[in-house]
């Protein structure tokens, strides 16, 4: 790792909750956790589509915050989870 790298990675504090989607796979137990970490890795499903469906079961989860997960651009990717 570069010098630049390292003092950069000392930078990278991240505060505040995790997201959503994070959030939900830690409540869920094993099985479910399972299918959905395969539907988010599965590119053929839209995140709209994945938002909708864990509505329907009750988990307040946006679209965006799904597509955020898969991009590894919310707080979880920042955690490490």
């Amino acid at each position: 790792m570069t010098r630049l790298s390292e003092a950069i990675d000392k930078q990278v504090i991240f505060k505040g909750p995790r997201c959503s989607v994070g959030a939900l796979l830690q409540s869920l137990d094993t099985t479910d956790a399972t299918d959905l970490r395969g539907f988010l890795a599965d590119g053929s499903k839209p995140s709209t589509s994945i938002a909708k469906a864990l509505q329907s079961l009750g988990h307040d989860v946006r679209h965006y915050a799904v597509a955020r997960h898969r991009r590894n651009e919310c707080s979880c990717s920042r955690r490490g989870l």
